[in-house]
């Protein structure tokens, strides 16, 4: 409870300017003992009634009505871009993924990895994704070039059992084409396997021994990637993928479907995993209409937090790993390497494969501007391959 204040608190010239001093009779007949009395001269009256009365009178009275002037506010200093960002995200209303408006829910008390303002993730996911394979030309793809294969994910397609012949020759027939291609099914897995846990012990070394988490070695290795994934999405049509990144569940609800793919960010987004290109298709899974349309209220919060709670350093290591990726498989192509052309040549035929290098690549050079203060004296000088 706060202390009930009186007029004696204010300050010096309050007091003189405000306050009615009353006439102290003992001081005035010490000064007409001493001083001697003014008489009639009305000069020195009024020259007396003027002059300020002394620091140590004893008796005030406020004069009513009057209250104590506020102190003035305090020079303001300039606001700083991040800190305008911060308080207008602190009195945002709504929450935008890929051009979707929604409530802003933030319910957890955990501390984030870095101000929301600050976030990687969270700017990136409020772009709305132009999905056109290659902007450099004015052919458009047939629609049905845009929607044959939505499920595209780099897994090997299972093998579909043929219905038994009533013929025994038949029969045999069957069983020999189901062997053959369990055969090569199974070679291929393990070709997969031997090629992902070898990308994934060359990239990891390589990381820290050339330091990649730093721009300039970044950019001296990897910048000419730009321009040679751009020739690359210049051999297929102009195609819209849109739908290349519609969940594909078809014996599940719809609720299923969100909680599946929800499951598939938790793993893309939260865990450091190194399935760098379907972390990087599921990026924009998150994305898509059709499955922003259907989420609940406890799905957005869920997303919400997901994409606050991802740390920069980790945002910049998946895109980092996409266009490592994109590499080591340019890198096999060109030099014709016959054991894992098979495993990556499914790949390097897919248009979204090389349109989701360029995102992450696009991503990488934006926050490179915006954060590596040597960007604009040194990319441009750096060579390409």
């Amino acid at each position: 409870m706060s202390r009930r204040t009186n007029f004696l608190d204010g300050n010096d010239n309050f007091r003189e300017q405000n306050l009615r001093f009353v006439r102290n009779e003992y001081e005035d007949n010490l000064n007409q003992f001493f001083g001697g009395a003014p008489g009639n001269n009305s000069q020195h009256q009024q020259q007396q009634q003027m002059q300020a009365p002394p620091r140590d009178s004893l008796i005030v009275q406020p004069t009513p009505g009057q209250k104590r002037a506020g102190d003035p506010p305090a020079r303001s200093r300039q606001t700083t871009n991040v800190e305008a960002k911060q308080r207008k995200i602190a009195g945002k209303q709504d929450f935008r993924i890929a051009g979707f408006k929604f409530p802003y829910i933030r319910n957890s008390v955990n501390r984030l990895p870095q101000p929301e303002s600050e976030s990687y993730a969270l700017t990136f996911f409020e772009q709305k994704p132009d999905y056109y394979t290659n902007y450099l030309t004015d052919s458009v793809g047939d629609d049905e070039s845009v929607n044959v294969d939505t499920n595209d994910d780099d897994d090997d397609d299972e093998v579909e059992d043929d219905d038994d012949d009533d013929d025994d020759n038949g029969g045999n027939k069957n069983v020999a084409n189901k062997n053959t291609k369990y055969v090569g099914v199974r070679k291929r897995r393990a070709n997969k396997k031997k090629f992902q846990k070898r990308l994934q012990r060359d990239w990891t070394e390589l990381y820290r021994n050339k330091n990649y988490k730093d721009w300039l070695p970044w950019w001296t290795d990897y910048k000419w990637c730009g321009v040679e994934i751009e020739k690359q999405l210049g051999t297929f049509k102009n195609k819209s993928i849109k739908y290349r990144f519609i969940p594909s569940y078809p014996n599940a609800t719809t609720e299923q479907v969100v909680n599946n793919v929800l499951k598939c960010a938790h793993m893309a987004l939260e865990k450091n995993l190194f399935n760098h290109y379907r972390n990087m298709r599921t990026i924009f899974l998150l994305m898509n209409e059709i499955f922003l349309e259907n989420l609940s209220m406890e799905n957005v919060e869920q997303l919400q937090e997901m994409i606050r709670n991802i740390p920069n350093h980790l945002w910049l290591f998946k895109m980092r790993s996409m266009v490592y990726l994109w590499h080591k498989q340019y890198t096999i192509i060109e030099k014709g390497n016959p054991d894992a052309s098979d495993v990556v040549g499914r790949q390097w035929k897919n248009p979204v494969f090389h349109w989701l290098a360029k995102q992450a690549f696009d991503e990488l050079k934006s926050i490179s501007e915006k954060t590596w203060p040597r960007h604009k004296d040194l990319f441009n000088t750096l060579k390409s391959k």
